[in-house]
C-alpha cells in the first residue's frame, strides 16, 4: 500500500514538472518583450489649426514612418493625373493615422489642412486657365498652388499670420498721430483682431511660412501647377522673408502637418503650400 502510494505520488510530481517546464518559457518570453520595447516621443503639429498632439512609437513604428515618407515620390512618380496625387496623399494621412499620429484631430479634419484646397473644383480649373506653364514658365525651380512632402533637418515653421501687416501700420500711425497714444493703442488691439479673424477664414495665409536653417539636408516634393518637382541634397530657401532680414523661406502659405521625433533630426511634413522655391548643392 505504501509502495502504490509513492509510486503515485512520483507519477504526480513529473506531471508538475512536466506542465512547470513547458510553461516557464511562454511566460519568461512574454516578460523578456516587455522589458525590452523602448518608445519614442513624436509630436505632430497641425499648422494652420494651432494645434500639436504628442503620442509614441517603437524604434519598428518610427523605421516604417520613414519608409512611408520615402515612398511618397515614387508614387508621385507614377501617378498618371493631378487626382492621382491627391489619393496619394489621402493615403499617406490614412497611415499616418494608423500609428496614432493624428490623435483627436482625425483624417477628415487632417485632409481639410492638407488637400482641403483641392475640394474646390471650380478654383482648380480657374487656376489651371489662368497659369498655362508653357506660356508662362516660372523663373528657376519652383512650384505654385502645390501639394509638399518632405524630410529634412534643420526645418521650422513660423506663423506671422497678419500680425506683420498690423505692426506696419501701427508704426507709420505713430508717426502721424504721435500724441494720441491711448487710441493709437485701441486701435492696434483691434487690427490684431480683426487679423486674427482674417486669417482664420483665410485658408491661403502667406504667413505660415517653411524656413530652412543653413546646414539643412534632405528632400522635398512638390506637385502643383507647374508639374512636379522634387529636391534632394543640401536644400537653401530661395523666398525673400519680408519680416525678417537675411532670411529666405523654402515655402509661403503652409498649412498641413509636421511630424517630429525628438530623438531625430529629421522633420518630416505634409501638407499644401502656395508658392514653394528651393535650391540644392
Amino acid at each position: 500500500m505504501k509502495e502504490r502510494i509513492i509510486s503515485k505520488g512520483l507519477v504526480f510530481a513529473v506531471i508538475i514538472l512536466f506542465v512547470g517546464v513547458s510553461i516557464q518559457p511562454a511566460i519568461a518570453k512574454v516578460q523578456a518583450e516587455n522589458i525590452y520595447v523602448e518608445y519614442f516621443d513624436v509630436t505632430t503639429e497641425f499648422i494652420g489649426l494651432d494645434k500639436t498632439y504628442t503620442t509614441q512609437l517603437t524604434k519598428q513604428e518610427i523605421e516604417k514612418l520613414d519608409a512611408l515618407f520615402n515612398s511618397i515620390n515614387e508614387h508621385l512618380n507614377k501617378s498618371a493625373s493631378f487626382k492621382d496625387s491627391i489619393e496619394i496623399f489621402k493615403k499617406v494621412i490614412f497611415e499616418l493615422n494608423s500609428f496614432g499620429l493624428l490623435g483627436n484631430v482625425g483624417v477628415k479634419e487632417t485632409e481639410k489642412i492638407v488637400i482641403g484646397h483641392y475640394q474646390n473644383k471650380k478654383l482648380i480649373k480657374n487656376l489651371y486657365k489662368v497659369y498655362d506653364k508653357e506660356k508662362n514658365p516660372l523663373e528657376g525651380d519652383k512650384n505654385l498652388f502645390c501639394l509638399i512632402a518632405g524630410k529634412s533637418t534643420g526645418t521650422f515653421f513660423s506663423n506671422f499670420r497678419n500680425l506683420g501687416l498690423v505692426f506696419s501700420i501701427t508704426i507709420i500711425l505713430i508717426k502721424l498721430f504721435p500724441n494720441s497714444y491711448f487710441q493709437l493703442f485701441g486701435f492696434t488691439i483691434g487690427l490684431t483682431l480683426l487679423s486674427l479673424i482674417l486669417d482664420t477664414l483665410n485658408p491661403l495665409c502667406l504667413g505660415r511660412q517653411m524656413l530652412f536653417s543653413p546646414d539643412t539636408y534632405g528632400k522635398v516634393l512638390t506637385c502643383g501647377l507647374n508639374g512636379n518637382k522634387y529636391w534632394e541634397g543640401n536644400l537653401e530657401g530661395k523666398i525673400k522673408c519680408l519680416i525678417l532680414n537675411n532670411t529666405y523661406k523654402a515655402a509661403a502659405g503652409f498649412t498641413g502637418l509636421k511630424i517630429q521625433i525628438v530623438t531625430n533630426p529629421n522633420s518630416y511634413y505634409l501638407g499644401f503650400a502656395i508658392l514653394v522655391d528651393i535650391d540644392t548643392s
